[in-house]
């Protein structure tokens, strides 16, 4: 039994079906694909559906934000292609304003030892080698996605400072990232769970 053919493009978005359609059993099967999957993303496995659920409540913050252009700034971005998909999603969508998309990631996995890891620098992937915090401080985002933020870390510090912040979307389980403070309402931002 082999991979399916579009495991192997990274441009392809699968979708639930594609997801449910894998084998259930055997050497490689749908259980080895979501904890071993060929970019090792055993926390977020990107599918069509999830990427328009996205846009759609991301769409909602741009239309609060009409007649600006409006920046978009995913953090610790690793590969790149959850920005790949929503910035195509977000062209095809009904935009008014300009958005732009920036992908960036200090890339400070590579010096882990984590032997899963085997995604190298690629020249193809336009993601900026900047930290978190100077991301924020030289773009000036409006919007900031982050997949995901270490345990006992709080990024949220940075993007509550920042005044061009309108909204910052955290992906992830609360319990297993950032801190309590991470997830707290203040002056300028409420907190909302969404499903995606």
């Amino acid at each position: 039994m082999a991979f399916p053919e579009w495991s192997r493009d990274p441009e392809y978005l699968p979708t639930l079906n594609d997801l449910e359609d894998l084998p259930k059993n055997w050497n490689w099967c749908k259980s080895d694909f979501i904890h071993h999957n060929p970019l090792w993303t055993p926390f977020q496995i990107l599918n069509k559906e999830f990427i328009e659920s996205l846009s759609k409540e991301i769409l909602k913050i741009t239309n609060r934000l009409s007649g600006q252009n409006i920046t978009i700034l995913e953090v610790w971005a690793w590969n790149w292609r959850l920005s790949y998909f929503l910035e195509k999603e977000l062209t095809i969508g009904k935009v008014k304003s300009k958005i732009k998309q920036i992908a960036t990631d200090d890339l400070s996995w590579f010096d882990c030892d984590y032997h899963e890891i085997w995604i190298t620098k690629n020249k193809w992937i336009p993601l900026e080698d900047c930290n978190v915090e100077n991301s924020v401080n030289k773009y000036k985002p409006n919007i900031v996605i982050s997949s995901w933020m270490p345990d006992k870390e709080d990024w949220t510090s940075f993007f509550r400072k920042n005044k061009d912040i309108d909204a910052f979307i955290l992906i992830w389980d609360p319990q297993e990232c950032g801190t309590n403070q991470s997830w707290e309402d203040c002056k300028y931002f409420k907190s909302e769970q969404l499903e995606i």
